[in-house]
């Protein structure tokens, strides 16, 4: 009998390691399963406020498209504004000296006759 005694006793400190490795087997899935659901809620998170930058980042690309149009249409009016106003200086200036040149010859002719 104290053979099947020591036996039975074996047995039991055997039961008593599996059931102390599988507590600790639980108490390690309980943990990396905390850790995998704390992750996962990180990851979705941190997926929310890239998509939420992507957004940001289309519209900020959008709005500086929207002023380079804009400074673009002001450029070309200020350039055409500039060659308008030059070329109109350039038409006065031609019929200033135009005039000039009738003036000239009225004045001649009014000496020419005031001399006969």
């Amino acid at each position: 009998m104290t053979e099947a005694e020591t036996y039975g006793t074996r047995i039991e400190r055997k039961l008593d390691s599996v059931q102390q490795e599988v507590k600790m087997l639980s108490e390690t899935v309980l943990r990396l399963t905390v850790i995998n659901e704390q992750h996962k809620s990180l990851s979705d998170e941190n997926a929310k406020k890239i998509e939420r930058m992507e957004g940001e980042i289309q519209q900020a690309k959008g709005a500086i498209n929207l002023l380079k149009i804009v400074s673009g249409v002001a450029v070309a009016s200020l350039i055409t504004f500039c060659t308008w106003i030059v070329s109109a200086n350039q038409v006065t200036q031609q019929r200033i000296s135009d005039i000039n040149q009738k003036v000239a010859v009225i004045e001649s002719k009014l000496a020419f006759r005031g001399g006969q």
